[in-house]
């Protein structure tokens, strides 16, 4: 599960629960590998992905309760009998695609109640408390309280209006979106979901330190685990960080995601620089648009806007753990810090938005043959979102072609 020497969860002033270093963390390590308290497929993809793995199974037929499928004869013995009929009910509802999802979800969670009452209390224990008087889920209540009155209870059943809005509050905020194959180029969408009770005291941050990766449809047990993967060194005594969307989004769109769906406005380093940004009209403001835009994300087109924005970057002192960046600027080039983090970091190929981090593979490789301690610039890189691979060499070479690196 998790690699618990590298960290500790608690309690940070204005920032709540939070997972923090508790030594020095290499670029590439894998920082927590965590595994799912439950899982399930969402309302639109049901008939594409396994209901048990979440893995493709295009060709297999429908469960009998017509609203799951299995990609194995494994995954259908595993999955709960009452749980699928439970799912059945849903075909009696008129309930729309994300009320179905949320039906989805409270159906799994109840049931992990039953399976594992102590995984259901470690939900409990997660961010999020909902409002009773919220008409729809009322329907939705009514709806779980019937489709598992059935079920073999053999303890002390919780099931009350006031559960189902807390729970449906906890998978708002800590639900984790287990992605489809790229159909096209920067268009993905979400297979599933799943609750992962260490990694949901990750928090947010726009310029993050660590980034998931997820390997779904890969052969074998635990396919669903997701893995939280040091982007460069970290620090001992460091908050580690993901971001909660695609890094390249810009200000306004990640304020309003964050205040909306997680209840609070970041006022981070970039977010205070960007804020700027958007303060500003004509020209400059245009700029700074493009320069975050989803689909600008070649390394000539960052580039080229880190050159119009020169001037807009204030003076940030570097972070704890934030990768070192000297090799690539002389020192009165201080004010690209965080501009570097998209060169460095954005997946190269257009559209995809992913984030990069080192493979741990590389890694390893680079410590045994020379020991070198000095820095992560050039390692190989993965993204968690298209899967390219950027080695050393082509960023190096990427790095001259655009004259960054003399």
């Amino acid at each position: 599960m998790a690699n618990a020497e590298m960290f500790k969860c608690i309690e940070l002033p204005g920032r709540g629960r939070a997972l923090v270093t508790t030594r020095r963390v290499r670029a590439g390590e894998i920082v927590l590998k965590d595994s799912p308290s439950l899982l399930y497929v969402v309302s639109t993809a049901f008939e594409r992905f396994c209901g048990n793995c979440l893995r493709i199974c295009p060709d297999s037929d429908l469960a009998d309760c017509g609203l799951v499928k299995f990609c194995s004869a494994e995954c259908c013995v595993t999955f709960p009998k009452d749980l699928c009929s439970a799912l059945g009910q849903l075909k009696e509802t008129e309930f729309d695609s994300e009320e179905e999802n949320q039906a989805r979800f409270l159906l799994a969670a109840y049931h992990l109640q039953l399976v594992s009452p102590e995984e259901f209390e470690k939900l409990l224990l997660l961010e999020g408390e909902g409002k009773v008087d919220d008409e729809g889920v009322s329907k939705l209540h009514g709806f779980v309280e019937n489709a598992v009155k059935s079920w073999p209870w053999t303890s002390q059943r919780k099931l009350s209006p006031k559960l189902t809005t807390d729970l449906l509050a906890k998978e708002a905020r800590n639900g984790f979106g287990l992605m489809a194959p790229c159909e096209k180029i920067g268009e993905r969408s979400v297979r599933g979901y799943g609750l992962y009770t260490t990694a949901a005291f990750i928090n947010h941050e726009c310029l993050p330190n660590c980034c998931r990766f997820e390997y779904v449809d890969k052969p074998g047990k635990s396919n669903t685990d997701i893995f939280i993967r040091a982007m460069h060194d970290i620090l001992p005594e460091t908050e580690i960080c993901i971001s909660y969307f695609p890094v390249n989004w810009p200000y306004d769109l990640r304020q309003d995601k964050l205040e909306k769906e997680y209840g609070f406005k970041c006022s981070c380093e970039r977010c205070d620089t960007e804020q700027g940004w958007s303060d500003g009209e004509g020209e400059e403001g245009e700029e700074e648009e493009e320069l975050q835009d989803q689909d600008e994300s070649s390394l000539e087109k960052v580039v080229g806007q880190l050159q119009l924005k020169a001037s807009s970057f204030p003076n940030e002192e570097e972070k704890n753990g934030e990768a070192e960046v000297e090799e690539v600027y002389a020192e009165e080039d201080d004010d690209f810090h965080h501009a570097m983090f998209f060169v460095k970091y954005l997946c190269p190929v257009d559209d995809c938005g992913g984030t990069m981090a080192p493979i741990p593979q590389e890694l390893d490789l680079k410590q045994e043959k020379s020991g070198d301690d000095d820095g992560d610039l050039f390692l190989t890189m993965e993204c968690n979102m298209c899967g390219h691979i950027r080695t050393g060499d082509e960023f190096r070479k990427d790095l001259e072609e655009n004259s960054i690196l003399e």
